[in-house]
């Protein structure tokens, strides 16, 4: 009798160590279930992107984009002034960046956009 407990009890132990085994192995799968999805910034888009021409001033490609950009670099030198205007989507990594030259667009990339 004492063999038939010890075999269940092993077979007990075995079950359930397989099972918290089991569970440490899906713990981090479901802790990252518990966070919620990062929400998609869209700022602008590529119908927006397209609507900027070249030639537009600072102030007309943000109010095409609605949304004043984000300085990535400027600079001048004796009559010339730039500065490198970046727009990005987030957590995406699509984006748009846009050169002006004496206030005026003169250079236009795109990467990713819908």
């Amino acid at each position: 009798m004492n063999r038939k407990i010890s075999a269940r009890f092993a077979l007990g132990l075995i079950a359930g160590l397989c099972f918290l085994v089991w569970g440490f192995m899906s713990l981090p799968q479901w802790i990252a279930s518990l966070r919620p999805e990062p929400k998609v910034k869209i700022i602008i888009s590529l119908e927006q992107y397209k609507k900027i021409k070249e030639g537009m001033t600072i102030s007309e490609v943000q109010a095409v984009v609605g949304s004043p950009g984000e300085i990535m670099g400027a600079g001048s030198n004796s009559n010339t002034q730039w500065v490198r205007y970046s727009w990005k989507n987030r957590p995406l990594v699509t984006y748009a960046s846009i050169n002006f030259i004496n206030g005026r667009v003169t250079q236009r990339e795109q990467q990713g956009l819908e």
